[in-house]
């Protein structure tokens, strides 16, 4: 059985080794929300959300780029990719999410 109070702690580690091995500017840990599907009600008495697929997000930052590693709920890494440092991913990944741990 995966322990879920263990998996930030992991993913903490993970960021940490990247930032000692790698020597980006900044390393920062999110973890994306829930997108709300449908709201009813006065106050809303009824929301439905939609878990997504890539729970926690881990962004180096480089001098010209960032590396985004992309995480399952259960911490197991999906998949990596650069991007470029104005991009609209971001905007939208940042606008979506919770900062859980930044390293300087």
């Amino acid at each position: 059985m995966i322990n879920l109070r263990k998996l930030p702690k992991q993913l903490i580690q993970f960021g940490k080794r990247e930032y000692r091995e790698k020597k980006p500017s900044r390393v920062t840990i999110l973890r994306v929300r829930d997108k709300t599907v449908f709201k009813r009600g006065f106050m809303p008495s009824l929301i439905v959300k939609q878990h997504e697929l890539i729970q926690y997000v881990i962004i180096a930052e480089y001098d010209d780029m960032l590396r985004l590693y992309l995480f399952s709920p259960t911490s197991i890494l999906l998949r990596a990719e650069n991007i470029e440092k104005n991009s609209k991913l971001l905007k939208n990944l940042t606008k979506s999410s919770r900062v859980l741990y930044t390293i300087p």
